[in-house]
């Protein structure tokens, strides 16, 4: 773990992907005395990332003074130092984010850290924790920032600045929820069954206008007015977020949520199996439509939740889901936990709804994509002593515990059995109490075996109760 002083300066990267730069302003901005943004060729354009992160400054930290310099090449490493030995003229505590750099400059940031010639270096994934980068070519894990920092800013600022481009505007409708939808809200969250407690709701309100409602709309505000009831505050959560071309929505999604370092967007549809067939809209074009609406309106950590409860999403769907990273709530989900406990797993604890819930510890799918120090990563900011890691064909089992590394593999082999085998043992990065168990499950095993790692505890694994 590595703790980082306070910036007064800080240097980061406007392109594509601001969720970065938006979060260590949320980390440090108030401390701020500069922010410095650095342009590649071609995002220069007038209404583009530079200037709405320009923009976003100004509003949100009005005493910063904010640098916009001249575009860099992509792929002229020995270009961006000289601009840093330009920039870094003045005493001061200077920062450099370099989580929106290319490979090429990230690289050159990384020989200029090696050689003591450039300021600190820190990054992060879209959806991860930070990192700074040592001299040696680590990468330090940062202990001392908030996860929830980006919770200062609303809803709607954010998806202005990293929803919106030169050309479209982000929009919120904002919308007042019933009483009665947000008392049923209440009830659910009280332990009565999401489905009696939004029925009645919808009766009273029918009952009071004398006609029938669009449950759609009160769904979606029944889902907003369970998201408040977690605490997470109103300016945090948006109803109908749209983005228009001039005047003509171009496109729209129902719920978007703030929380946890991340935005996730909730997809609701309050529609069965025939209900789809009937519309003609199949389940595997919802998906590939949530797909499209995330690559199109995500910055690359959003979280897309398709919240589907009065159906059962078959399992060659649920991989598609795995697949573009889609997060899923249907019935089989609702077996399992309730609907006020699965969206705040999602959007409060950093879970994976792929799947009926796993007790205890449960599976987390990763995707292709991740890295191992990713994994670390998360299951550090998890704060769970156990939790599994489904990275295909292996999984990793990552463990708080002081117990030594032979005692966990001869154990782990007892619980695996003849479902798979132990394929490696390690501790984490040289900490003394986090170890991770590589299991590799056989074909015919692995759905018993993920289900099996899903429910052990510590004292298994330490041998104060074997499974």
């Amino acid at each position: 773990m590595r703790s980082l002083a306070p910036p007064d300066r800080l240097i980061v990267f406007a392109g594509e992907q601001l969720w970065a730069p938006i979060d260590a302003l949320a980390q440090w901005g108030d401390r701020l005395a500069q922010a410095h943004l650095l342009v590649m060729h071609g995002g220069e354009v007038a209404g583009g990332p530079a200037d709405r992160l320009r923009d976003f400054i100004r509003a949100s930290f009005p005493r910063v003074e904010v640098v916009t310099h001249k575009p860099l090449n992509d792929d002229a490493p020995s270009e961006l130092l000289e601009r840093l030995d330009a920039i870094v003229t003045t005493e001061g505590r200077w920062l450099v984010d370099a989580s929106g750099a290319t490979r090429l400059l990230f690289a050159g940031l990384a020989q200029a850290v090696a050689a003591g010639a450039a300021p600190p270096v820190i990054h992060r994934e879209p959806d991860g924790p930070w990192y700074e980068l040592g001299p040696a070519g680590e990468a330090r894990l940062l202990d001392d920032v908030d996860v929830d920092a980006a919770e200062r800013f609303t809803v709607e600022d954010l998806l202005t600045v990293t929803w919106g481009d030169e050309d479209r505007q982000a929009r919120v409708l904002h919308s007042e929820v019933e009483p009665e939808v947000m008392a049923a809200a209440r009830r659910a969250w009280d332990g009565v069954p999401w489905e009696e407690a939004f029925d009645t709701a919808v009766a009273q309100l029918e009952a009071a206008v004398g006609r029938s409602l669009s449950k759609g709309r009160l769904f979606e505000t029944f889902v907003v007015s369970l998201v408040r009831e977690m605490g997470i505050d109103a300016d945090d959560v948006a109803i109908s977020a749209s983005l228009f071309d001039g005047s003509i929505p171009v496109q729209e999604v129902d719920v978007v949520v703030n929380s946890h370092g991340r935005l996730h967007v909730v997809d609701c549809k309050l529609t069965s199996e025939k209900d789809d067939e009937k519309n003609r809209l199949s389940i595997g074009d919802q998906i590939r439509t949530a797909y499209a609406t995330r690559r199109l309106l995500g910055d690359g950590g959003d979280q897309f939740i398709l919240l589907r409860p009065q159906r059962v999403v078959p399992e060659h769907f649920r991989r598609l889901c795995r697949d573009y990273d889609i997060q899923v709530i249907d019935q089989a989900v609702l077996e399992e936990e309730s609907l006020p406990a699965a969206l705040e797993r999602l959007l409060r604890g950093g879970g994976r709804a792929v799947g009926p819930r796993m007790t205890r510890t449960g599976v987390v799918r990763v995707p292709v994509r991740s890295q191992v120090v990713e994994v670390h990563a998360e299951f550090v900011q998890s704060r769970e002593p156990v939790r599994v890691y489904d990275l295909e064909p292996v999984c990793a089992v990552k463990v708080s515990t002081t117990a030594n590394v032979p005692d966990l593999r001869r154990r782990m082999t007892r619980v695996v059995g003849d479902r798979g085998e132990v394929v490696g043992a390690y501790r984490n990065h040289g900490s003394k109490r986090q170890a991770t168990i590589l299991v590799r499950p056989f074909h015919d095993h692995r759905d018993e075996l993920l289900a099996l790692l899903a429910a052990l505890t510590v004292e298994t694994l330490e041998g104060r109760r074997l499974s």
